[in-house]
């Protein structure tokens, strides 16, 4: 019990000493503000309409997730502490699930905090949990806990069986009513059955009254999740084209299995972002030598070794094939009804490929120095990765506050509206998540029908009846009056009269 406290604990301390340094952060991007602009404005005088309406009109319905943001508004209305206190809680929580997890599936306790460490720092979590607004980590937290008491509950009988698949139900509706994609738990759940009925171990309750139970318990969450979304959404999302479909699904795999985040290579080595590499052939070039060196040198140690041969193959394939099928159904809604990728959808699948990365890695480079030294290794570059990644967001939370901070409230006595551009000389914006903005692009990015620049200002002034909008710094000349403020931001976030 005591090593099980001391690895748990450390995974929870590194993710902790990463994550607490955004606490104190501003808002971040335009999600955060026109988020807590609909809190503001339109739940908190109305909160029945959280449960009534669906997300800015979309098909999608996450009451949950909407009414924690209400919750977290008036519990700091001119901050994004309360949100980032949940987003915290949130991953930590999903921290020790997958520690849980790992350990209800088979991995020893040194696999188990390998797993848990990695996924605490693992880059493909970060803009979950870094965004303030985003509910992403809060369902997954809760999708995990149910995963857990599920496979628990099969080894299981009597009323602890009942609490466990209870406490699964209220936990996967909770996740399911927060962000849709965790139905993907439920698949898990008929693949983990599937997997345990050709190895032919039943749970400890028998088959009849544990499928029976589950049936019951599991129609709950399904019932409310399904007949929610019949009531308030009108709407259906179209399907995406094979062609994107298997450009994401490239982009998704890729993500996952690159041993070092290109976000850090950006950092360190000013290598292309994720979002510019598509573009560049000779980096993609040079990325694709990177890998098939890689690959070799990764045949060539299992050619020359019989030892590592005999480790790979007594690896637990169906705990991988499991943990895969996890990845894939997480996926499933995003590629085939969203047109684009977005780190925002790889928080679970980062997590059960973290168990994935421990146990194999763990097992095939054996208890010796060499494959302690490749954990090591390996958590560095994901520390790293994450550590970099919280300080841009740190940047951008800064470079936010500035701006709604330093044009005064008197800017709006006449009832003008307030015109923005940026500095001449702003290099033009290359975007990537919360990580690359600079400027007015901290805010507000121009480019959609939403206006959160002018909700930022809303919300630091408590006044609906605020006007502001962007132009580019070429217009500014022209449409700039005497009775029309008008301010150029540069890329730090200082403001100056045009």
């Amino acid at each position: 019990m005591s090593r099980l406290r001391w690895g748990l604990g450390g995974a929870l301390l590194l993710t902790l000493i990463v994550y607490s340094r955004l606490v104190f952060s501003y808002f971040c991007g335009f999600d955060d503000f026109t988020n807590q602009y609909r809190a503001a404005f339109e739940d908190s005088p109305k909160p029945s309409v959280v449960l009534t309406t669906t997300h800015f009109g979309s098909p999608k319905y996450r009451p949950v997730s909407r009414g924690v943001v209400l919750l977290c508004y008036w519990l700091t209305p001119d901050s994004a502490l309360a949100h980032r206190l949940r987003n915290l809680l949130s991953h930590l929580f999903a921290v020790a699930f997958v520690f849980a997890i790992a350990k209800r599936l088979g991995a020893n306790q040194s696999e188990a905090t390998f797993a848990a460490t990695l996924f605490g720092l693992h880059p493909l979590a970060h803009q979950s949990t870094a965004a303030a607004i985003f509910g992403v980590n809060f369902a997954y937290a809760f999708a995990l806990a149910a995963l857990w008491m599920f496979l628990s509950a099969y080894e299981s009988t009597g009323k602890r069986l009942i609490l466990l698949l209870g406490g699964s139900a209220i936990c996967a509706c909770m996740a399911l009513l927060t962000y849709e994609a965790a139905i993907a738990v439920f698949a898990m759940y008929g693949v983990f059955l599937l997997w345990q009925w050709v190895r032919k171990r039943p749970p400890a309750a028998g088959f009849v009254p544990f499928g029976v139970a589950l049936v019951l318990s599991q129609a709950l969450p399904l019932a409310v999740f399904f007949g929610t979304r019949m009531l308030f959404v009108a709407e259906r999302m179209p399907l995406i084209s094979a062609k994107i479909i298997a450009k994401n699904v490239a982009l998704f795999a890729s993500a996952l299995v690159l041993p070092v985040d290109l976000l850090l290579l950006n950092s360190l080595i000013g290598s292309p972002l994720p979002s510019e590499l598509l573009g560049d052939r000779e980096a993609l070039l040079g990325f694709a030598v990177a890998g098939f060196i890689a690959v070799s040198l990764i045949a060539v140690y299992f050619i020359r070794s019989s030892e590592a041969r005999r480790r790979a193959r007594d690896l637990p394939w169906w705990t991988f094939i499991f943990l895969v099928s996890g990845i894939a159904f997480s996926l499933a809604p995003f590629l085939f009804f969203t047109d684009h990728a977005s780190e925002t959808y790889t928080y679970l699948p980062a997590a059960f490929w973290s168990i994935v990365v421990a146990i194999g890695i763990s097992r095939v480079a054996g208890p010796g120095s060499a494959g302690r030294v490749l954990i090591v290794a390996i958590l560095l570059l994901a520390g790293a990765a994450a550590w970099m990644r919280t300080e841009r967001v740190r940047h951008c939370a800064a470079v936010a506050d500035r701006i709604v901070s330093s044009v005064p409230a008197e800017t709006w006595t006449s009832g003008a509206k307030v015109l923005f551009a940026d500095a001449p000389g702003i290099i033009p914006l290359n975007k990537f998540g919360l990580y690359n903005y600079r400027g007015l692009a901290t805010i507000d990015l121009a480019d959609h029908m939403l206006e959160p620049l002018e909700d930022a200002f809303r919300l630091r002034f408590h006044k609906a009846e605020i006007k502001a909008t962007i132009v580019s710094t070429e217009q500014m000349t022209s449409s700039c009056t005497q009775t029309d403020p008008c301010f150029f931001v540069d890329a730090e976030g200082n403001v100056s009269h045009r």
